[in-house]
């Protein structure tokens, strides 16, 4: 995937619940990542583990590389599971799957766009990284993503950071 975005000065649950609201900053990020898709809960798990639902859940993992320009230089790299839904209804129109996931994001130095949010920041976070994709049904391999690129504290877990950053990107997949 190749992707671009903008960080927000809106927080992460504001993003979420609010997105009309979000400010953007002028800090950029763009970046490339390469996913492998692991299986789906009945093949990684046994069709008896969570019966025929399961077929619509798959399991990836991601690794990632970024850079973030504008008011801000520096890089980003990081490792993820994401848990992919692709059973909607109206998949036959427009292919459509939501994914999350947990994982890890380091920064090649502190970033003082999070440093300015909460008077402390550090290298290492959580990442987590919802996203929307669409695709042609007859195409499936071409997505075009939906992403909010987030590094969090996860309420102070890590050094006791709370906050991070938010980007809002969108980007191009292809599957192979």
């Amino acid at each position: 995937m190749i992707f671009g975005g903008w960080v927000t000065e809106t927080d992460f649950t504001t993003v979420v619940s609010q997105p009309w609201t979000v400010q953007l900053n002028d800090v950029g990020v763009a970046g490339t990542s390469y996913s492998h898709r692991l299986g789906t809960l009945n093949e990684l798990l046994g069709e008896f583990a969570v019966g025929s639902f399961g077929n619509y859940f798959a399991i990836e993992a991601e690794g990632g590389i970024a850079g973030r320009f504008g008011d801000e230089s520096l890089g980003e790299g990081w490792v993820g599971l994401y848990l992919r839904y692709d059973g909607l209804p109206w998949n036959d129109i427009v292919y459509t799957t939501f994914a999350s996931n947990i994982g890890l994001s380091i920064l090649t130095e502190v970033s003082e766009f999070e440093l300015s949010r909460e008077g402390k920041a550090t290298e290492l976070l959580h990442y987590f990284s919802p996203e929307l994709t669409f695709a042609d049904p007859e195409n499936k391999n071409l997505e075009l993503v939906l992403r909010v690129h987030h590094r969090s504290g996860i309420f102070g877990v890590f050094d006791g950071i709370s906050t991070g950053s938010t980007f809002i990107s969108t980007g191009i997949r292809m599957r192979y």
